[in-house]
């Protein structure tokens, strides 16, 4: 076996992830895999040789993914600014999270109405999802 398990990435959805080898010259292979249960999906043709499914090395791989998933189950949501619907203020640094504190970047600290949070100066608008 000529790779190795170089990095183990979180995407976005459950139980799904990035995973990526390494070659000797330095050269990288990526695959995404899908935790589903106690299994494991991923595309053999992603896989590296030496990295088959039922090889020692894919069992080992099994194993650094679940332990990636429950650490990532047990952790606490991330806090995320969100644009409102139809709304581009996030996507464009408008309002920031600064110190936990949703803040317009040209005016400062803003003020929710409901969900919303909204700049009285500027009108810049975001949603606050997390802790």
């Amino acid at each position: 076996m000529d790779d190795a398990l170089h990095r183990i990435e979180a995407l976005p959805g459950e139980g799904r992830y990035s995973v990526c080898f390494r070659a000797a010259g330095g050269a990288e292979q990526a695959a995404v895999a899908q935790l589903t249960g106690e299994r494991l999906e991923v595309a053999a043709a992603s896989l590296p040789a030496g990295w088959e499914q039922g090889t020692d090395a894919f069992d080992l791989l099994v194993e650094a993914v679940r332990a990636l998933d429950r650490a990532r189950r047990a952790s606490a949501p991330p806090v995320a600014l969100l644009d409102v619907e139809g709304g581009w203020d996030v996507m464009i640094g408008n309002v920031v999270l600064q110190s936990g504190i949703v803040t317009c970047a040209a005016h400062g600290a803003m003020q929710p109405t409901g969900e919303i949070w909204s700049c009285a100066e500027c009108g810049a608008r975001a949603t606050f999802a997390g802790n």
